[in-house]
């Protein structure tokens, strides 16, 4: 692999690091909120939504951190 490959390699893993810490931030502040709903809204469709959407960010987070990791070896 060439020094320019290198370098866009590099940006490329700047910009997961850029998208794994907005998304972490939400991710939190989500379940910030998930935590405060009252425990008589927990049984709704609107909280289960809720939940889902959670889950779904978790998982989005995680690819980040693994694409990080597998850009991290090709480095």
């Amino acid at each position: 692999m060439n020094d320019k490959k290198r370098r866009d390699l590099k940006e490329a893993y700047s910009h997961l690091e850029i998208a794994y810490g907005l998304a972490s931030k939400v991710l939190d502040q989500e379940q910030d909120s998930l935590d405060n709903v009252p425990e008589s809204f927990r049984d709704t469709d609107k909280y289960e939504e809720m939940e889902d959407k959670f889950d779904s960010l978790d998982e989005v987070v995680q690819m980040i951190d693994d694409s990080m990791g597998l850009l991290e070896e090709i480095m």
